[in-house]
Parts: C-alpha cells; structure tokens; sequence
C-alpha cells in the first residue's frame, strides 16, 4: 500500500491509525466490490470509541461516500445510519463525472465502474457530488484539505463540492501537490497531522476521550488509500 509510510509516520505523531485492506480497482475490485468492502469495514469497526475517517486522492473519495451512505434510499445495500464519526478527505475526487470528463488519474472514474455502461448505470449511488446535491450536508463533520499546486486532481473537484455541502471546512495549503500531502516529514504532511489532531480534540469535547494530553486514548483514524 503507497499509504503505508504515511501511516507510520501518523503513528509517529501520536495518531492510532488503521490502514485497512479492500479490493481496487484493476483487479478484483471496482463497482461493487470496492464499495461493499469500503461499507463492510466501517461497519465492522468496534461501536463506542470516535474515530476519523482519511482517505487520499480515490481514498478521500471513499472517504466522502462514507459520509453520505446515509444520504442513499433505504432499500439500497450500502444504506446505513451508522456513520463515521468524522472524516477528512485529501485532495480527494469529489465528482465522478468531472474525473471521467476530464479523466483524472488514469481514467480513475471508468476503471472504478467498469466502463462506460457501469458508469452510466451506478454513478449516482457512488458519487458524493450527486448524493449531496439535494440534502446539502451529510451530518458527518467533515475536512476537505487541498494543495493549491495539486498537479492530478483540480481545484474545481475542492470547489465544486464546497459549493454544495453548506457545513463543509476547507484546508488549501499554499504550494502545495498533490503528493506532498502523504509525504511523511512534508511541511504539509504535519499540517495532515495537525489537523487529524483538532479534529480528535473536537471529538473530545464532544464527549470522546482522545487528545494528546490525554494519556487514557489516542485520536483513532482508518485510512483509506
């Protein structure tokens, strides 16, 4: 997994992190597959401790779907009231049909649902632009962090979700790529850090016990890569 220095380094700072495993696209995985592992793991995470859900780039995407499975018609599979309790999201794809029009990160939207028909048929019920567009929040406090100089993923992706989710809080980090962000030592990679932080200190004053000077819990997250 590339995440998988970025997650020791995570661990470095204090941080429990979780790097779980799903099926991907251009292999086993894709349209349903990667989504019914994606549920299947948040699902399965033990009740009663908060917990952050991070995804990069594809990740941040499921990161966000996450978010809005309870925005899905009940009768849908993936429907659920159980949801993350937090979740941030780096430089993530935000909308499908803007990644297949303009095919970013190697025709990621296409490979994901399995050409152009799959597309088609299930991009609404995967998409977190398309799920949000009418509730206008999912109820899941939610960080969306861009670099200003992202070289594969658009700032309009950042924008045009920010534009719909009324509660959103955005990050753009000044000369910032792409990759940079999950670089561990990076600049922006403690800025990822830092902000993992704020987040587990407002889920402490929610109620959760974590914090770094808290010596009963670490901030929990899972990551999705």
């Amino acid at each position: 997994m590339h995440l998988t220095p970025f997650a020791a380094y995570l661990a470095g700072q204090g941080l429990s992190t979780m790097l779980p495993g799903f099926r991907r696209s251009g292999g086993a995985g894709g349209y349903p597959e990667t989504f019914d592992d994606v549920a299947r793991l948040v699902d399965t995470l033990p009740g009663g401790r908060p917990y952050i859900l991070a995804g990069h780039c594809s990740g941040g995407h499921l990161a966000l779907w996450c978010a809005a499975r309870g925005l899905l018609p009940p009768g849908s599979p993936w429907h659920t009231s159980t949801l993350p309790t937090s979740v941030l999201a780096l430089a993530p794809l935000t909308d499908l049909a803007a990644t297949r029009r303009d095919g970013l990160s190697d025709d990621a939207a296409l490979q994901l649902m399995g050409g152009e028909e799959g597309f088609a048929a299930h991009m609404a019920s995967v998409d977190p632009l398309t799920l949000l567009s009418d509730a206008g929040t999912t109820g899941v406090p939610t960080v969306l962090l861009h670099g200003e100089v992202d070289e594969e993923v658009p700032l309009t992706q950042f924008s045009d979700y920010a534009a719909v989710h009324h509660d959103l809080r955005t990050v753009v980090l000044p000369g910032t790529g792409h990759y940079t962000l999950i670089e561990p030592g990076a600049p922006a990679a403690r800025e990822v850090a830092d902000t993992l932080w704020r987040m587990a200190r407002e889920q402490r004053g929610a109620g959760a016990t974590v914090g770094p000077t808290d010596t009963r819990a670490k901030a929990k997250g899972a990551g999705l890569a």
